[in-house]
């Protein structure tokens, strides 16, 4: 995740060369600032609320429902305007599915820690 923002953010044509076809490479190196943003929300939120669910679990919820709903925007506009499963594949774009689905599912649950007091 955020080996592959960094990378994506730096236009790291080797790395993603190693990872993606000519055209994978090329579609992140044409990506847009505002999905670059989304990209990054989503993992800065994540990140940040899986740290701080060690500290304050029952406040972390909030970023990672934020880390989840910029993912589930990003996948949906990558994959309705920017043809993602041809692309980058069903199996990446599955993979950050299941990641958004599991991301949601820890908010839910660091959320009924909060409303369980």
């Amino acid at each position: 995740g955020s080996y592959d923002f960094i990378n994506v953010a730096i236009k790291n044509e080797y790395y993603l060369s190693k990872m993606y076809t000519p055209e994978g490479v090329a579609y992140f190196l044409g990506y847009p600032l505002p999905l670059l943003f989304l990209f990054g929300l989503n993992i800065a939120a994540g990140l940040s609320g899986i740290l701080l669910a060690l500290f304050h679990p029952k406040i972390s919820w909030k970023l990672l429902l934020l880390s989840g709903t910029a993912n589930t925007l990003l996948i949906f506009i990558t994959v309705t305007f920017m043809d993602r499963l041809r692309i980058i594949g069903l199996t990446m774009t599955g993979t950050d599915m299941l990641v958004c689905a599991a991301t949601f599912a820890l908010a839910l649950y660091y959320s009924h820690l909060e409303n369980a007091e």
